[in-house]
């Protein structure tokens, strides 16, 4: 249905109780972020860990009263600490939307900009503006995503902020974990009927779905935790949640070495390095060869 209007993810949304607290969380294990970016009129803001073609939003916010019916206050209360959701990149949200209708979908509400205002440590001033198109919950019932529209790139997507210490330089997947078989089959047919044959079953408990050069991985939580150690997850969940993502890294051993400078945090693997789930406010980091 949104293939032709989708062509990547764009970013993830972490959801932290503290801005201040994630960003030295994320400073320690070597990451450069970007400066604070506050959401004009939304109450909300943020600092984003970027990487050539995608970043991780650090999203909180600061006030509940400047926007009360903000569709993100309920999903921070139920999910807390964890990923909030995903924002797929289009070239044009007014079409994204468009298509949701021809196809007999009502969706939220209208596209709508929003401004970004971040000023860093020197004084320095960057203004960014987006186009949002919230996906009707009936393509995404398990999970909160929208289509992300970016008028000026080079206001987030800076060199400064992409080098980072840890030698990290990208994103390769994200994992939504599924507590149920019910679960799981609804979150199937949902993504079939947004990305159609762009759904691939790997197995019974688990699939994944091409998004351009990108990929979402489904698995039942159950099932996936088997495959990792005691103490890297955080409690299981009794609904949906992105619970892991991958990033990559060209030198494992100098990015083992950078996260654990300040403390023992990642653990390392003959394939993989894994940074646990309370120590990267709730979801688990999994860095992987380049």
């Amino acid at each position: 249905m949104l293939r032709q209007n989708i062509s990547a993810l764009d970013h993830i949304i972490c959801g932290v109780p503290d801005l201040a607290a994630a960003r030295k969380t994320f400073t320690s294990l070597g990451f450069v972020l970007s400066p604070v970016g506050d959401h004009a009129g939304y109450g909300s803001h943020n600092q984003c860990v970027v990487f050539p073609h995608h970043y991780l939003e650090l999203f909180t916010f600061y006030d509940r009263t400047a926007f009360p019916m903000h569709p993100m206050i309920p999903l921070v209360d139920r999910i807390g600490e964890h990923v909030l959701g995903v924002a797929y990149a289009t070239g044009d949200a007014e079409a994204a939307h468009a298509a949701l209708q021809e196809a007999g979908l009502s969706v939220p509400h209208p596209v709508f900009r929003q401004a970004r205002h971040m000023k860093d440590d020197q004084g320095r001033v960057y203004e960014g503006d987006v186009a949002v198109g919230h996906l009707p919950p009936s393509l995404q019932p398990t999970m909160f995503s929208f289509v992300c529209q970016h008028f000026n790139r080079e206001t987030m997507w800076r060199q400064e902020w992409i080098e980072h210490p840890n030698k990290i330089n990208g994103l390769r997947d994200a994992r939504l974990y599924t507590p149920d078989t019910a679960t799981y089959q609804a979150t199937k047919k949902a993504f079939t009927a947004l990305f159609e044959s762009a759904v691939n079953d790997e197995r019974d408990d688990r699939f994944s779905v091409s998004i351009g050069p990108d990929t979402l991985i489904i698995e039942d939580y159950n099932a996936a935790v088997h495959g990792f150690d005691d103490g890297i997850f955080a409690a299981p969940e009794p609904h949906a949640f992105i619970g892991l993502i991958t990033l990559t890294s060209p030198d494992l051993d100098e990015t083992l070495r950078i996260l654990n400078a300040a403390e023992p945090v990642a653990r390392a693997y003959p394939d993989r390095l894994i940074i646990p789930a309370r120590h990267a406010h709730g979801t688990v980091l999994q860095i992987v060869p380049a």
